[in-house]
């Protein structure tokens, strides 16, 4: 009798048990279903907050994305309507007094504005001569040493200096940190960041119809797949580094062997052996080759353009020379005589016919076909030769802008300047540079461009300012 009471109490207990247990999970589960939905609430209240402070939301528009894209590998590019630029430059020694994070950069940001015309590239400007249709894209530093922009698809790949501190906590401004952001300004993310400033460059490369990251650093070349989801796969290329020079972009076949110096072998110098070794690594299959590897020679690589590279060469019987490696033919030496600096090759005109190579030599500015050792002087000065462009070498002085025809030497100025920034970029009609404005208080150098199309129709050139400009830096009445 007390044991089917017991059972019958325990029973009892159990079931009411078990309904309690139910009745606390329906209610823990409505719960946490209102608690989903203020935190779904609160993350996009916090989102948009962020949107409102740091200006990462959409500008509303995208260039149309089979449009052309022009400028790969500088500081300028344009895809379809937009052109994007860097608004202004600023130097790593300047970064200290630079707020870099993402919201707090005005004058160095990365901007665009609306073209007319697509072609022609033109804009429109205000009474005051300010650039119409500008927008802010990305509020960080982007106008630096290291500005190469590359549009792929609809992002836009750049570079801002590293705001990551180290373990004691120092800046490291030097580095180089790689982002993405979608044409129309959303999207914004960082892939990557370069471990060491030594030889810190940086490009975008299509490589049997995938595109690639290559990155130098210090001794190191890598190489890493862009996706959708930012950077797959990296491979470590080389490790012996010690210079290299890294093309906009590939437009010929050799252009995607990457040649660099590196250093004689720890034996080779133990024993005193001199010299260095040129080598190349072939960016499609990673395969390393030794070119050179003379003793007591000593190869400088002088620039790759047009298909063709230059490069130095000092041994024990000879001083600097200038040599060309055209990928078809020996190697052969153009110059005679060391001391050259600011070097260029014209490359090949309209008919396919090989151009001159410029260069400054003995404070001149002097002219030398590649199949003679003849030198012409072009100007009896010592001026500053910045591009090439058709049978033109565009130059500086002290005093502005000009331009002279290898052809029948005849100089011509193009405008004033005086304070500007000896980096430029060239987009195949505009001619793009930094300088301050004619009221400048802020020591900022904005962007500049000069309609070089323009002065082959024998027309005058004004320069163009396309950047937003600081209040304190605008024309005063």
């Amino acid at each position: 009798m007390v044991k089917n009471c017991f059972v019958s109490i325990y029973g009892k207990v159990c079931n009411c048990l078990t309904r309690v247990v139910k009745y606390c999970s329906i209610l823990f589960s409505l719960i946490g279903e209102i608690m989903k939905k203020i935190f779904a609430l609160l993350g996009v209240f916090l989102l948009s907050f962020c949107f409102v402070l740091t200006g990462c939301g959409s500008l509303g528009s995208m260039p149309a994305s089979d449009a052309i894209i022009v400028g790969n590998g500088g500081f300028v590019a344009q895809k379809g309507e937009y052109i994007y630029f860097a608004n202004a430059y600023t130097s790593y020694s300047s970064l200290s007094t630079i707020d870099n994070r993402k919201g707090k950069v005005v004058e160095y940001a990365l901007n665009r504005v609306k073209v007319k015309d697509i072609q022609t590239k033109e804009i429109e400007f205000d009474e005051e001569g300010y650039a119409k249709n500008v927008e802010t894209v990305v509020s960080k530093v982007v106008g630096f040493e290291n500005s190469n922009f590359y549009i792929v698809g609809d992002f836009l790949y750049f570079a801002s200096p590293n705001i990551h501190k180290n373990s004691s906590n120092e800046n490291m401004f030097d580095l180089i940190s790689i982002f993405r952001v979608k044409l129309d300004g959303s999207g914004l993310k960082e892939l990557y960041t370069t471990q060491s400033s030594t030889n810190g460059d940086f490009a975008i490369y299509n490589l049997n119809g995938k595109n690639y990251l290559i990155t130098v650093e210090g001794n190191f070349i890598y190489k890493q797949e862009l996706t959708n989801k930012g950077l797959a796969n990296k491979t470590q290329l080389c490790d012996d580094v010690v210079s290299t020079i890294l093309v906009d972009e590939i437009k010929f076949e050799n252009d995607a062997k990457l040649y660099y110096t590196a250093s004689r072998s720890e034996s080779d110098t133990e024993i005193g052996l001199t010299g260095n070794v040129l080598k190349y690594v072939d960016l499609v299959t990673g395969k390393v080759e030794v070119v050179s590897n003379v003793i007591g020679e000593t190869i400088t690589i002088i620039s790759r353009n047009n298909g063709v590279m230059f490069y130095s060469k000092k041994n024990l019987t000879e001083d600097t020379y200038y040599w060309i490696k055209d990928f078809s033919t020996p190697d052969r030496k153009v110059t005679n005589w060391a001391g050259i600096t600011n070097f260029f090759y014209m490359g090949k005109d309209s008919l396919n016919q090989t151009m001159p190579m410029v260069y400054n030599y003995q404070s001149k500015l002097v002219m030398q076909t590649i199949s003679s050792f003849e030198v012409e002087v072009l100007v009896d000065e010592n001026v500053t030769p910045i591009m090439t462009d058709g049978e033109y070498v565009y130059y500086t002085n002290s005093s502005g802008f000009y331009r002279i025809s290898y052809k029948d030497k005849v100089a011509t100025k193009i405008c004033e300047v005086s304070d500007y920034q000896s980096t430029f970029d060239f987009d195949g009609r505009y001619l793009y540079y930094f300088a301050k404005t004619p009221n400048n208080t802020s020591d900022v150098k904005y962007l500049y461009r000069l309609d070089i199309y323009q002065l082959e129709q024998q027309n005058s050139v004004e320069p163009q300012l396309l950047s937003k400009v600081l209040e304190k830096d605008k024309k005063t009445d």
